[in-house]
C-alpha cells in the first residue's frame, strides 16, 4: 500500500484512505452523477430542433455539457461497476427536480431564489475547500 502511495503522489495523485464502499458512495455524487446530469442536458437540447435552438447555446451549455464529451465505453462500464450509487444519485437527483419543479409550477419565487442560492453558496464552499478557483 505503502509503496502504491508514494507512486500515485509522485504523478500528482491525492491518495485518500477510505472504504470502498465509501469511495462508491463519493465518486458516484462527485462524479459519475455530474457525468449521467450533463449527458441528460445534451439529451435535453437535443430532442429539439438543433439547428435553430443552437443560435441560443452560450458559454452555459458549453461548460455544462463539457464532460458529456468523455468516452461512452468508459463511462458505461463506470455506470454498470458502481450501479448501486448510481441508482441512489440518480434518485436523488430526480427527486430534486421533482422538488424544484414544484416550486416553478406553483410560482414560489422566493423558494426557487433560496434553492438556487443555496447551490450557489454550496458550490463556493465546495470549491474553496478543495482549494479550486471559485468562479
Amino acid at each position: 500500500v505503502e509503496l502504491l502511495t508514494r507512486f500515485w503522489g509522485l504523478v500528482g495523485s491525492r491518495v485518500l484512505r477510505m472504504p470502498a464502499r465509501t469511495h462508491d458512495a463519493v465518486v458516484a455524487r462527485t462524479s459519475h452523477l455530474p457525468h449521467a446530469l450533463a449527458a441528460l442536458m445534451v439529451h435535453i437540447v437535443g430532442r429539439g430542433d438543433i439547428e435553430r435552438d443552437r443560435k441560443l447555446c452560450g458559454t452555459g451549455f458549453r461548460d455544462a455539457s463539457r464532460i458529456a464529451s468523455g468516452p461512452p465505453i468508459v463511462w458505461r462500464d463506470i455506470f454498470l461497476t458502481n450501479a448501486q450509487e448510481m441508482a441512489k444519485g440518480l434518485d436523488f437527483a430526480i427527486d430534486e427536480l421533482k422538488r424544484l419543479r414544484g416550486m416553478i409550477a406553483s410560482g414560489q419565487g422566493e423558494a426557487v431564489e433560496v434553492w438556487l442560492r443555496e447551490a450557489a453558496e454550496l458550490r463556493e464552499k465546495i470549491l474553496r475547500l478543495t482549494g479550486k478557483r471559485v468562479g
